[in-house]
C-alpha cells in the first residue's frame, strides 16, 4: 500500500529472477526500510542492513570492502569501471527506485548511465531493474 512500485517490482524479481541472481539494492540501517529487496525476495544482494552484518560478523571489514564500491556503482561509475565492479562482485542486477535516488543522488542524467552499460529489464512505477550483459 505505501510503495507500489517497490511492491510490483518485488513480485516481477520473484516470478522473473533466478533464485541464485544477485540484486543489488541500497544498503543502510537496521530495522528500516533499506534491504527492501532481499529480504522480500530471498535474492542475495551485496550489502544489506549494516548493522545486522556488524552483529553476525562481529566487525566490519566485509562491509568496509563492499560499501565504497556500492557507492560508486550508484554515484557515477560507468562504462569498464561499472562492468568491472559488476562482475567483482557477480551483481546481476541493479534496482533503481526511490530509495536508490535518495541515498545515492542519482539523477534521470546519473542513471542513464546503467541504460548504456546494462539492459533495462523493469520499468514501472519509479523503479527500474538493470539486468548485467554478459
Amino acid at each position: 500500500r505505501d510503495y507500489p512500485g517497490d511492491a510490483a517490482a518485488i513480485a516481477w524479481l520473484r516470478a522473473n529472477v533466478p533464485a541464485v541472481a544477485t540484486v543489488l539494492e541500497a544498503p543502510g540501517g537496521s530495522y528500516s526500510y533499506f534491504g527492501r529487496i532481499s529480504t522480500q525476495t530471498g535474492l542475495p544482494t551485496l550489502l544489506g542492513w549494516e548493522g545486522h552484518e556488524l552483529q553476525w560478523r562481529g566487525n566490519t571489514i566485509e562491509q568496509d570492502k563492499r560499501r565504497p564500491d556500492i557507492e560508486r556503482i550508484y554515484r557515477n561509475a560507468q562504462g569498464t569501471e561499472l562492468q568491472r565492479l559488476l562482475d567483482t562482485w557477480q551483481i546481476d542486477y541493479v534496482l533503481v527506485g526511490d530509495l536508490e535516488r535518495q541515498t545515492f543522488g542519482i539523477s534521470p542524467q546519473s542513471e542513464a548511465r546503467f541504460a548504456r552499460a546494462m539492459d533495462l529489464v523493469y520499468d514501472g512505477e519509479n523503479v527500474r531493474i538493470y539486468r548485467r550483459r554478459g
